[in-house]
């Protein structure tokens, strides 16, 4: 099967995921368009000779998890992780267990296998006892989880809201959120619609008061649209 095809299963499944959740959750219609939309795009960049990144040893056994027909998904999603090109979203972070344990592998998007300039859609693997910290970005954001378990808030002050495989959650643009997995790795399908190519802003509470401090990421999520 040729990339197109496979990142077109993978777009597709997706989509239809979504569709099936969409009449409890509409807000997933601009996302299920965005999805529909990318299916047309031409096919983009081939990936790179695989890179020796710690945390891929998670991902085999996550995709082994949706690959055994449990979920009507499953196939599309294994078969495209081995088209793209993975990479350390955060190389720069002095915290090396962060930096190296947050991966992203472009499937649709400007340096995705399938191109398009208006739409990103990525994997996110995430590994064990991992806390991506509070951040926002303009860009709309969708998460589904392919497989594994993390929880997420939404808000300064949010709860850390478990989800599970087949969940989907949508952040709006400018909202602060965090990520945090347990004692297993977790592969999320990111979604961007909006504005793609702006900048990730971190948040840090003040040590001598309950204000947060927001500040930008120097090798932020541009790497994760730019690749």
């Amino acid at each position: 099967m040729g990339k197109k095809n496979t990142a077109n299963r993978f777009l597709k499944a997706v989509r239809d995921a979504l569709t099936e959740q969409q009449a409890s959750e509409p807000e997933l219609a601009r996302f299920i368009s965005a999805l529909n939309g990318a299916l047309k795009a031409r096919l983009g960049k081939s990936p790179g000779p695989p890179q020796d990144l710690a945390a891929l040893a998670h991902l085999q056994p996550l995709l082994d998890a949706i690959h055994d027909g449990a979920t009507p998904y499953g196939d599309a999603l294994a078969k495209v992780a081995s088209a793209v090109d993975w990479y350390v979203c955060y190389p720069n972070l002095p915290d090396r267990h962060l930096a190296e344990g947050m991966l992203a592998a472009h499937v649709c998007g400007p340096a995705g296998i399938v191109q398009h300039e208006g739409f990103l859609a990525t994997y996110f693997l995430l590994a064990p006892e991992i806390d991506y910290p509070l951040h926002d970005h303009l860009a709309e954001e969708l998460y589904f989880v392919a497989s594994g378990d993390v929880a997420i808030s939404k808000g300064l002050d949010g709860d850390l809201i478990p989800r599970t495989t087949g969940d989907a959650v949508v952040i709006p643009s400018g909202m602060p959120h965090r990520l945090k997995t347990g004692k297993a790795p977790v592969l999320l399908v990111a979604v961007w619609i909006g504005e793609i190519t702006c900048p990730v802003f971190w948040y840090e509470r003040s040590e001598t008061s309950d204000a947060w401090r927001r500040f930008h990421q120097p090798r932020g999520m541009e790497a994760f649209v730019s690749g």
